[in-house]
């Protein structure tokens, strides 16, 4: 009986650590899908919004009837803040672009006679500026030598809407390693001391490859579920590699942390 009764301690309890094994992979999985699924997001919608930003511009049309210098213009409207940059584009220089552009319209502009496009000014304007785009123009609008202001009233929107859900995603991220990160500060300070921590590090490492295998697969399924889009978007931006390397990495801590709570308990 005794034989038969260790036998059976021996079998239960090597099956339970394999079912630990396979909970903690698990979880590592999740983690790791989580943490990529956050990333890949963060980058797509980073170089969005950075894409939009840069196509973003303010077209401030000179008044012809108005005896304003050009270079006193540019000072007025530098004066507003939040300017990034300033072109001015004279009426030639706009009907050359054209021509290049778009030959057909620029050829029935030509037989008018005389150019009808205006001069202009070009503003590019920084993060803070974009979100009081409203308040800006109206401003300007009082800038002697401006006759008319044109944006895209929408594009601004979808930019701060795309700065908004980057940094959101991207905090997201950073308190989610954080939150790992303090889990492991937890169990070395009330579990461990200098003299049993390697020792500890050494005993539990296949816990810690548990984890670390289910990040590193769910990184491999995030990069195989989101590549095809790589064929149907011009807009393809893949995490820098640390990043996937923080992710296994805090996978692996995170199983090897919870079996030493595991053993707590």
């Amino acid at each position: 009986m005794a034989d038969l009764k260790n036998v059976s301690q021996q079998y239960y309890g090597t099956k339970k650590t394999r079912k630990g094994y396979r909970v903690v992979f698990i979880i590592g999985f999740c983690l790791g899908f989580l943490l990529e699924s956050l990333l890949f997001i963060y980058t797509q919608v980073k170089e969005i919004g950075l894409i939009l930003k840069e196509d973003f511009k303010i077209i401030l049309v000179k008044d012809p009837a108005v005896k304003a210098s050009v270079n006193g213009i540019e000072d007025g409207i530098r004066s507003l803040g939040g300017v990034s940059e300033v072109f001015f584009i004279s009426r030639q220089e706009r009907l050359k672009n054209l021509e290049k552009d778009d030959p057909e319209i620029a050829n029935s502009i030509s037989s008018i006679g005389a150019n009808p496009l205006p001069d202009t000014f070009e503003v590019s304007l920084d993060e803070t500026a974009i979100g009081q785009v409203d308040r800006w123009i109206n401003s300007a609008s009082k800038i002697e030598g401006i006759s008319d202001i044109k944006h895209k009233p929408f594009e601004a929107y979808a930019i701060l809407h795309a700065m908004f859900y980057s940094h959101f995603i991207f905090v997201s991220i950073v308190v989610s390693f954080v939150s790992v990160a303090f889990l492991i500060l937890m169990i070395l300070i009330y579990r461990f001391n200098p003299h049993n921590l390697a020792v500890g590090i050494i005993k539990d490492k296949n816990w810690f490859f548990a984890g670390f295998a289910g990040s590193l697969s769910a990184a491999l399924c995030c990069y195989g579920l989101v590549y095809p889009i790589k064929n149907l978007s011009p807009i393809w931006m893949w995490p820098d590699p640390l990043w996937h390397l923080a992710v296994v990495l805090s996978g692996g801590c995170a199983g090897w942390a919870i079996f030493q709570w595991k053993n707590e308990h």
